[in-house]
């Protein structure tokens, strides 16, 4: 049974409003390699909402589209988020208020994982995440040149 994404996330919204915490499994590849399509899947919770700081994964409204993705850096009230998988491009904008939920476990990698957003292994995997996306840029740059070179 396939349902709309309006109404799958109007469900979420509901659940986490009632103190629920909301497992959805991950689609697309904006956050990859951090998490694979169809593969790993999510814990989102409403609990630390108020409470967010950069290089935690929030799900968020932006333009009408539900999203999981990265904040980088935050000034005042408007985040600045991007995907994992995401290395071109300028940094996508939204405020606190359009957040849905903050991801506190699920699987990464294909395993089962509870994040601890301020947890010690995932405030170094973001960190060295986050710090290496121009080498990221980079190497990925350097891959579709040559990768166009070749054919």
């Amino acid at each position: 049974m396939h349902i709309s994404n309006d109404i799958f996330f109007e469900n979420v919204k509901a659940e986490l409003a009632e103190g629920r915490d909301v497992r959805i499994r991950v689609v697309g590849t904006s956050m990859k390699p951090t998490f694979k399509t169809e593969v790993d899947s999510v814990v989102i919770t409403s609990k630390g909402v108020s409470d967010l700081s950069p290089r935690d994964i929030v799900l968020f409204n932006l333009k009408g589209q539900v999203k999981l993705h990265r904040i980088i850096k935050i000034q005042g009230d408007e985040l600045y988020i991007r995907g994992d998988g995401i290395y071109f491009g300028p940094f996508e904008r939204c405020s606190k208020a359009d957040v849905i939920g903050v991801v506190s476990g699920g699987t990464l990698f294909g395993e089962k994982f509870r994040f601890k957003g301020k947890g010690f292994f995932f405030r170094t995997y973001s960190f060295l995440y986050v710090a290496s996306y121009p080498l990221r840029a980079l190497l990925v740059r350097i891959h579709l040149r040559l990768k166009k070179n070749t054919k």
